[in-house]
């Protein structure tokens, strides 16, 4: 029902993937890729829709920019780490971890608002009136 990629609903562009032997479908086209390249996050928010993905983009444990498929879950979140050998060190105080990754999170640039893909037709007939 549930895109495990972008969150949002299942309709008629859905797109079926296959991960590790898992069928499932994801909103649209551009969330295949995302799917792939994220595939065990992907996973994870699949088997457990409710998780809530942090979204930082900076290793709250070594500080630097972590990478597809590294990650803790804590609680209801999943953190994004540097590497996957860093696990260990969240669990360790996985409180403090969660809280400095929503930090960082909150002091991430906000992606930009996804735009509706221009109506080019419109474009067509204002070339054609000129």
């Amino acid at each position: 029902e549930v895109c495990p990629v972008s969150g949002e609903p299942i309709g008629e562009d859905a797109v079926e993937v296959t991960l590790q032997g898992y069928s499932f479908k994801v909103c649209c086209e551009a969330c295949v890729a995302a799917a792939r390249k994220h595939h065990q996050t992907t996973l994870v928010r699949l088997h457990e829709p409710d998780l809530v993905e942090v979204g930082n983009q900076t290793c709250p444990i070594r500080a630097k920019p972590v990478v597809p498929n590294a990650f803790v879950v804590i609680d209801d979140a999943i953190v994004n780490l540097s590497s996957p050998r860093l696990v260990a060190e969240a669990r360790k105080d996985p409180g403090k971890v969660l809280a400095k990754a929503r930090k960082i999170a909150a002091a991430q640039p906000k992606p930009e608002a996804k735009q509706p893909p221009k109506d080019k037709s419109k474009d067509s007939a204002k070339e054609k009136r000129k």
